[in-house]
Order: C-alpha cells, then structure tokens, then sequence
C-alpha cells in the first residue's frame, strides 16, 4: 500500500500530489514501465531480457536541486545473476540526477515559499 502526499504552497497556488511507495501490481514491470524515463526503460527492459527476477518499485517524494521540480522518484530494485540492482531515474522536467528526499518541507518552484508535504491518503 503506498501513501499519497499533497505538496502545497503556502503562499501561491502550486499543489502536487505525490503517490509513494508501491501498490498491489508494482511487482510485473508492465505495471510501472511507463512511469520510467526512456533511458531507464531501456536499462530495465535489458535488465529482464538478460534474465532479472524479482523486479518491483518503490516511489520516494524528491526535490530536484538543480530545477526546484517536485516529483515522485520510481526506484526499481531487481535481482540478476544473484545479485541485487537498483535504477534511479532523473527529475522528469530537467533529467538532473541531482535530488534529494523531501522531509517535510520545500521551497515551491514557482514562487520559493515554503511547501508543506502533507499525507492525504493511501492508494493500492
């Protein structure tokens, strides 16, 4: 079951829901494939053709450095020749690799006050 957050500006307008976590079909790849960058679909897509087992995916609430983008980060953890891997993917609107979790709170991208992440609910 993963949690649903809700990123809200104090001062501004911007609200972001972030789904977290993992749900009921987050173990077959087909579920989640389109969550993932091009690049990262093609290193897992590769990885299970090469005979990867045990794919699945966690989703952590991330604050880019580099952009100020809030987003959720799909984190594909798998098992390949016995021994376990895990993808990252990047900021989905500036492809850095240059994040960090969010805590509790953020600076809005569009005006800098600060962002409240509040759980809001769960989602399976």
């Amino acid at each position: 079951m993963g949690i649903l957050y809700t990123a809200e500006c104090k001062k501004c307008t911007y609200s972001k829901k972030l789904f977290t976590g993992g749900g009921r079909g987050d173990c077959m790849p087909s579920a989640y494939m389109n969550e993932l960058s091009g690049s990262c679909q093609i290193k897992l897509k590769n990885a299970l053709a090469e005979g990867a087992v045990r794919a699945s995916v966690n989703r952590i609430p991330c604050l880019c450095k580099d952009c100020g983008e809030i987003f959720t980060l799909p984190v594909v953890k798998y098992t390949l020749n016995g021994e376990q891997k895990e993808l990252k993917d990047c900021c989905p609107a500036c492809s850095s690799e240059n994040y960090g979790l969010i805590e509790d709170k953020a600076v809005c991208p569009e005006c800098k006050a600060e962002i409240v992440l509040v759980q809001t609910g769960l989602w399976d």
